[in-house]
């Protein structure tokens, strides 16, 4: 269990390519000019000569900067690459997600959940985004929402549900209020009432005729949750427990630890700056068992790491998955529909956490096991989508 979320109070590898996409300027602005010709005219001419090619220059400045604002946005640069993320930020906590452009309420659906793409995602009634991550072998597709369950989608669930535990509205962390907005994760929500929103979203888009009557919003498998994160194909047959102990060295970002700047919202300085009661970080104080023996403490981001995010981040503020996923790793961990094994009755939590920095908990097969009712102030969800009989 995430022994660094406090309980909310009320008022994962994908193998991604993360080389650098260069867009090359093609042009070439320098100029081969025989200089000895030059010489040997009267300096009138010399002085037209200059002046000329001051105005051509000038004029081929002018003519290419459409072109190099339009490679700026060719999807031939690798989506998701870190320097992707510098030339589209004005300001460092400026969301990624920010530039998806959605259709208006006005225009007509014309892509449907069986006909969705990563370019083209569906587009459900509450602006959520869903792209293909796997089908079975059965035919069914499996969806994932591209973010975590925003603040503002569970919003319009619990308007319905007077009967909810208000913990997600507010609450603190280490003794510190947590600033959130609308595009923030929705979090400190229990199994139950992320279940409960996939049932009511559910119903209201199959009675909207939204999705087909065979279709169904629900929390992901922890199967399917390895193919969205990258390490479907990696894990063997076992309970999500016996799992979270295998490829080790696997990480969202690739397979070497420490994450490259600005994948992620993790545990990061700015975090131990607004959490200064949060002890287990930040006193790096051996942990011994009975014997006195020193516990094995796993690897941990350096002090300067530092991601921009104190606390939870606008979701898709840092780079998609090859699946065009956000968040997979970091921001909230996100609940699963599997038990973590059968021997309690535990649900699984799946992917860091602002509020986490070891590189355990980090790896993309990390598991953790959470009782149905716990309310975590860095655990949320993200819906899936399946269509197919």
């Amino acid at each position: 269990m995430d022994t660094n979320n406090l309980q909310a109070q009320s008022g994962s590898d994908n193998h991604q390519d993360n080389s650098v996409g260069k867009v090359k300027d093609s042009h070439n602005t320098t100029g081969s000019y025989n200089t000895h010709i030059v010489n040997a005219w009267p300096i009138q001419a010399t002085i037209l000569l200059l002046a000329m090619t001051i105005l051509a220059g000038g004029a081929l400045m002018i003519a290419s900067q459409p072109w190099r604002q339009q490679q700026a946005r060719s999807p031939s640069v690798p989506a998701g690459s870190v320097d992707e993320v510098a030339d589209q930020r004005s300001t460092p906590n400026q969301p990624l997600a920010a530039t998806i452009t959605l259709p208006s309420a006005s225009e007509p659906q014309k892509v449907t959940p069986s006909t969705a793409t990563k370019d083209r995602p569906f587009v459900n009634s509450l602006g959520m985004l869903f792209v293909p991550v796997m089908r079975y072998d059965t035919g069914k597709l499996v969806l994932f929402c591209i973010w975590e369950t925003r603040r503002k989608d569970y919003e319009a669930f619990a308007s319905t549900r007077p009967d909810l535990d208000l913990a997600w509205k507010s609450f603190v962390h280490c003794d510190q209020p947590v600033q959130q907005r609308s595009e923030h994760p929705a979090a400190a929500i229990s199994h139950t009432n992320a279940v409960a929103f996939c049932e009511w979203l559910t119903k209201q888009e199959t009675n909207s005729g939204r999705i087909s009557s065979s279709a169904v919003y629900r929390l992901p498998t922890d199967l399917e949750w390895s193919y969205a994160i990258g390490i479907g194909e990696l894990e063997s047959s076992g309970t999500p427990a016996e799992k979270s102990k295998l490829n080790p060295e696997v990480f969202l970002w690739g397979k070497q630890w420490l994450p490259p700047p600005r994948c992620g919202n993790f545990k990061d300085k700015s975090y131990r700056t607004t959490y200064p009661s949060d002890r287990i970080r930040l006193a790096r104080i051996p942990l011994l068992d009975r014997d006195g023996k020193e516990v094995y403490q796993p690897p941990d981001l350096p002090d300067d790491y530092n991601d921009g995010y104190p606390g939870p981040s606008p979701v898709g503020s840092f780079p998609a998955n090859k699946l065009g996923i956000f968040d997979l790793e970091g921001n909230v961990s996100e609940w699963c529909d599997d038990l973590y094994d059968s021997a309690h009755d535990w649900f699984v939590a799946r992917g860091g956490s602002w509020g986490r920095s070891d590189s355990d908990s980090l790896q993309a097969a990390y598991r953790a096991p959470s009782s149905a009712d716990s309310l975590y102030t860095t655990q949320g969800f993200r819906c899936a989508l399946i269509v197919g009989d």
